[in-house]
């Protein structure tokens, strides 16, 4: 129904011949002029398109033209839109003030002079050009605004990222950063250092390479539990270093959510505990030894108690019976 560029004017006679006549008297090629010939007809087209002005008679079969004003005026969409009452009828004070009070903006009497209805019409259209005008500008504006806002969030999310990843280079320790979906897109320079590995090399799956494949599994399925979860997890993996071969590192993840609980990224950390491992290790072997030795001295003992119990039972066994008379002295 609206084409581009034209201005749309809503034109409501439930008669032809008043559709005809003022489609006649507004032709011009800027307007687009929608015929209605009824109330109900009318307000369907305010609802699909938005018009500039609607010339709106009084006298209509179940649905008058100031119940027509009413419903219009009562429509966020359409509550704005200038009305003038085309009528032949209604003429008294009491009917014009009552068009007034449902909001319609101005009345002209049938007959008309087509002159003053053309005058009327475009002021009215003036009136709408430069309200679209105003808008438009206040939209610029508005939008020029909120692009600044968003350059200044930029700005300040870039110096934010900077600034975490001059501190991530600074710890001494591993940092990583991954996507939502778990892909990893950052690591600092001691991870880089420690596994030889560029940054490009290690990110998506990269990394994976330098984790020992006895660890690997265990750990890509905790990290694929925290996917469903979002819980934060925490393991012991080998990583395969330039210089030393693989060491023993504390890896720990945590989300990182927005208000609401959405995970936008994951932070991890690996810190190396190979010296702590070793102690643990060489602590439990002499824990090993200690009840190795212990077991030992146990099967020792039991076996001297033995071989000396076996000669010492039968001396045991004569003195108890010369001490019983049992034996005489002849014997």
């Amino acid at each position: 129904m609206q084409e581009d560029s034209k201005i749309n004017i809503l034109l409501v006679d439930d008669l032809l011949e008043g559709l005809t006549l003022l489609e006649a008297v507004l032709k011009n090629p800027d307007y687009n002029l929608v015929k209605a010939n009824s109330g109900q007809e009318a307000l369907r087209c305010l609802l699909d398109d938005d018009f500039a002005l609607v010339l709106l008679d009084v006298q209509m079969p179940e649905f008058n033209g100031f119940e027509v004003a009413k419903a219009i005026k009562q429509r966020e969409k359409s509550k704005d839109v200038p009305i003038i009452f085309v009528t032949a009828i209604h003429k008294d004070s009491d009917y014009v003030n009552m068009g007034y009070a449902v909001g319609a903006y101005d009345y002209i009497f049938k007959p008309f002079d087509p002159a003053i209805l053309l005058a009327k019409v475009a002021l009215f259209i003036e009136i709408h050009k430069k309200n679209e005008q105003i808008k438009k500008q206040a939209e610029l504006i508005r939008q020029s605004g909120k692009m600044e806002r968003e350059r200044a969030l930029a700005g300040l999310e870039l110096e934010s990222t900077q600034r975490y990843r001059n501190l991530a280079d600074a710890i001494p320790h591993m940092v990583w950063q991954a996507q939502a979906n778990g892909i990893l897109d950052y690591v600092n320079r001691v991870w880089c250092s420690y596994t030889g590995l560029t940054a490009e090399q290690s990110i998506g799956k990269g990394w994976q390479s330098m984790i020992h494949p006895k660890d690997l599994e265990l750990f890509l399925k905790q990290w694929d539990a925290a996917m469903t979860t979002g819980d934060s997890i925490e393991c012991e993996c080998r990583i395969k270093g330039v210089k030393d071969g693989y060491h023993w590192h504390l890896i720990r993840t945590v989300p990182q959510k927005r208000e609401g609980g959405q995970i936008v990224s994951w932070l991890g950390t690996a810190t190396d505990i190979d010296e702590r491992k070793q102690v643990e290790y060489e602590m439990s072997q002499a824990r090993e030894d200690a009840v190795k030795a212990s077991r030992l001295k146990s099967d020792f003992l039991a076996n001297i108690s033995h071989e000396i119990r076996t000669p010492l039972n039968g001396v045991i066994g004569t003195a108890d019976l010369l001490m019983g008379g049992v034996l005489g002295e002849e014997e």
